[in-house]
């Protein structure tokens, strides 16, 4: 991804950028605190921006766009099968009905209509997932702080007592010859 292989470098370039839509925000604070007193505020202010409210303007209006010429697509396909049909069931030959060879075109329109149909449905999600220019995903709020000492007791407390342990016999042997000079003398 990069000549160098370097992850930095991928995620600042403008080109790759792009192509990761979702970012980690992550802040600590020395306090408890609530979403309405840390988070909403942020998100507040990070929705507020001028340009990318026109972004999400055009972006919105773009996939309205969209959503309305697949739907003309997709009743101009049902009149179209609805006039085959038609004509199929009452075995009338008139001039505007339609000739379907043995490439099986009538299955490709039926295909198209249907792979329409699935980019409807995505279409309108898209609509839902982007009423906010930046939207919070996930959330977690107050979490224990693992830095430093904290969290680390498992490891820390046996070392600990080991010291003491040591610590003490090395007091008592050295307390028992004292004991031993002072009494010898």
């Amino acid at each position: 991804m990069a000549e160098d292989g370097d992850l930095d470098k991928i995620v600042e370039n403008e080109i790759t950028s792009k192509n990761y839509p979702f970012h980690l925000i992550k802040f600590s604070t020395s306090e408890k605190t609530e979403i309405s007193k840390t988070i909403e505020p942020l998100l507040n202010y990070l929705n507020d921006s001028e340009y990318f409210k026109t972004i999400q303007k055009q972006y919105l209006e773009n996939e309205n766009i969209k959503i309305k010429a697949n739907d003309s697509i997709i009743r101009q396909i049902d009149k179209l099968v609805e006039g085959f049909s038609k004509s199929v069931a009452s075995g009338s030959k008139t001039d505007k009905m339609v000739y379907i060879s043995d490439n099986n075109q009538l299955n490709e329109i039926i295909n198209t209509k249907n792979g329409l149909i699935g980019e409807q449905g995505a279409l309108r999600l898209n609509l839902i997932n982007n009423d906010k220019i930046i939207k919070e995903i996930s959330t977690t709020i107050n979490s224990l702080n693992t830095k430093g000492i904290n969290g680390k007791r498992k490891l820390i407390l046996p070392i600990m007592f080991i010291v003491l342990f040591v610590g003490i016999n090395v007091f008592k042997n050295f307390y028992k010859k004292q004991i031993e000079k002072r009494s010898s003398l």
